[in-house]
């Protein structure tokens, strides 16, 4: 390379970069947006974070991507999958990570955390049901986007049917789940206001239906 070469390509390296084009401001909705979002970020409770790395063999594994220390991760893996035992919460774990369908052992691992931290189970048996529904959802799409991209109408058929069949498989999970935190839809009815009029009386309690034959013995 000659001397005028050189001293042009050290010119370009010394060159500031050009700076991107700098995002619209936000409006005062989209602030508020950004805002609220962090806000449920924060209530909730942090999911671990994996990174990828290596074993001895050369093979595929994850660490903790933070330094919060082996004591304080394993807290929170067992936490966020509703375990009190290190090898039940490893277990659940490595079952939800392969229930998603990421490409890396690490964003498996942070995707099936970040779900189950979002569903919250509070010991094993909603555990194990958290990590079914994670599986159930994601087969189901699976097959509706199978079923989407067949031509065949047989296929069709199948995969269709078999979506249908795991959605209503997840929804009685998300009822099994209400019932283990006694959320069993009951309704309760308050009573706002009353109007009496004139010469009528305000009754405050069960009232029994009254049978054919109370109106005669009365």
């Amino acid at each position: 390379m000659s001397a005028r070469r050189r001293q042009r390509a050290r010119r370009a390296d010394l060159a500031p970069a050009v700076p991107s084009a700098c995002p619209p401001p936000l409006t005062d909705a989209e602030r508020a947006e950004v805002q609220a979002f962090a806000a449920r970020q924060a209530s909730r409770p942090r999911p671990p974070r994996f990174k990828a790395a290596k074993k001895a063999d050369g093979s595929e594994a994850v660490s903790p991507a933070d330094d919060s220390g082996s004591a304080l991760f394993v807290a929170r893996v067992a936490r966020t999958v509703g375990a009190s035992e290190e090898a039940a919460a490893e277990w659940l774990m490595g079952q939800a990570a392969l229930a998603t369908e990421s490409a890396a052992l690490a964003d498996k691992c942070n995707t099936a955390m970040a779900l189950l931290a979002g569903i919250g189970p509070r010991d094993e048996a909603e555990g194990m049901l958290a990590v079914q529904m994670v599986a159930a959802h994601n087969l189901a799409l699976s097959m509706a986007r199978r079923a989407l991209k067949t031509d065949r109408v047989d296929f069709l058929a199948t995969y269709s049917n078999l979506s249908a069949k795991l959605m209503n498989v997840y929804t009685r999970q998300l009822e099994a789940l209400a019932r283990l935190r006694g959320q069993t839809g009951q309704q309760t009815v308050r009573v706002e206001h009353v109007t009496v009029q004139a010469g009528g009386q305000a009754v405050v309690g069960n009232v029994a239906p009254r049978g054919r034959g109370d109106d005669e013995q009365g």
